[in-house]
């Protein structure tokens, strides 16, 4: 009967320290991208940044994901204006994919499915591709 008791109490001990292990391994994490698309700070991704027709014109693929965040577009007297830095919109024309890190600000919450809306604040390591 001991030698039964001591084996219980030592897989419950096992148990609870695994449950332990595990709940410090998680909470040690950091933020990924897909976490960081619930909330409304601004995080970094790395992406793919191309023209595209339709509403919005000019859209981020996440690359290792199917999700598209839609660059928000101001309307003035030129038209449709990405709303992102002067030298990140010299770069974008037809038949061209700019691959780089953008940090993106979101303008709308992100509904699964759908394309959120972003408006890019800075990037780095850019990599222009004709296509």
């Amino acid at each position: 009967m001991f030698f039964y008791l001591t084996k219980i109490l030592f897989r419950i001990c096992l148990v609870c320290l695994l449950v332990l292990c595990f709940s410090i391994c998680n909470s040690q994490h950091s933020k990924s991208p897909s976490t960081q698309l619930w909330d409304d700070s601004s995080f970094t991704i790395h992406g793919r940044l191309m023209l595209c027709n339709g509403n919005p014109g000019c859209r981020i693929w996440i690359i290792g994901t199917n999700h598209l965040l839609g660059v928000n577009e101001n309307y003035g007297d030129r038209g449709e204006n990405p709303d992102m830095p002067d030298s990140l919109k010299n770069l974008l024309e037809w038949g061209t994919f700019i691959y780089g890190d953008f940090t993106v600000h979101p303008t709308s919450k992100y509904r699964r499915g759908e394309m959120q809306y972003v408006r890019v604040l800075s990037f780095s390591h850019l990599f222009v591709k004709k296509y």
